[in-house]
């Protein structure tokens, strides 16, 4: 079981290094995306109540 734990932990130590690299670029690309789909669902929401 120790090593399945330490394999992970390594597995994701890998995969999270990348993240200090790319600064705050990875936090303003996922801003972006929720405030789009923010604004997409709103504009959805509006069109439905149009035809009730």
């Amino acid at each position: 079981m120790d090593t399945f734990v330490f394999a992970l932990r390594d597995f994701f130590e890998f995969l999270f290094s990348f993240m200090p690299s790319t600064g705050a670029a990875i936090n303003l690309i996922f801003i972006g995306l929720i405030t789009f789909f923010t604004f997409y669902w709103i504009k959805e929401m509006a069109g439905h109540s149009k035809k009730q």
